[in-house]
């Protein structure tokens, strides 16, 4: 599911150090905008 790889990808970028508040829309990981997705499940 497209989800599951997206949240992946977010905790990816918080083990790596950067906090929630840094994962912004246009944030993209394994050509994903991941900080758009955060934006949309707060």
């Amino acid at each position: 599911m497209d989800w599951q790889r997206t949240y992946a990808a977010v905790r990816e970028c918080l083990n790596s150090g950067a906090t929630l508040a840094e994962i912004l829309p246009g944030v993209t990981l394994h050509g994903q905008d991941v900080g758009k997705w955060l934006t949309k499940q707060r």
